[in-house]
């Protein structure tokens, strides 16, 4: 994968976690300005490491609103990176890591950035869905 190819998968994660937070549980991650700007960076020609969410990202995708959210494929793997944040905001972030059974799970240190949900000690993914790393 491309930095460019990164960067966008990074832009999308963001905006599905923001937009999830705002329409599913009431809750602002971030301001309307930053949203709407991020939402306006995504570029829809650049392919990442997932072409179903590609394809749906481009039938979907609204940077006006993020009522599109309602409609996505994955929403409880969305709904789960939401849960870990708010655990992470509570200070409940001890986790065993599936991969190294190492703890600190999540360490989220920018703007609910997902890219950056990872393992302390093995740097690992450490998204995890139904007790096995997504």
């Amino acid at each position: 994968m491309t930095e460019r190819q990164r960067l966008e998968r990074k832009k999308r994660m963001n905006v599905l976690l923001w937009a999830y937070a705002y329409e599913m549980r009431d809750d602002s991650l971030v301001d309307d300005f930053h949203f709407d700007r991020v939402c306006y960076e995504i570029d829809l020609s650049i392919d990442t490491d997932r072409p179903d969410l590609d394809e749906w990202f481009r039938k979907e995708f609204d940077p006006c609103t993020g009522s599109w959210i309602r409609s996505y494929p994955d929403l409880e793997k969305i709904m789960d990176i939401y849960d870990r944040v708010k655990e992470y905001e509570r200070g409940e972030r001890e986790r065993t890591c599936p991969e190294c059974n190492g703890v600190g799970f999540l360490r989220i240190p920018h703007a609910y950035d997902v890219e950056l949900i990872r393992c302390e000690n093995c740097k690992g993914r450490g998204i995890i869905k139904n007790g096995k790393v997504a």
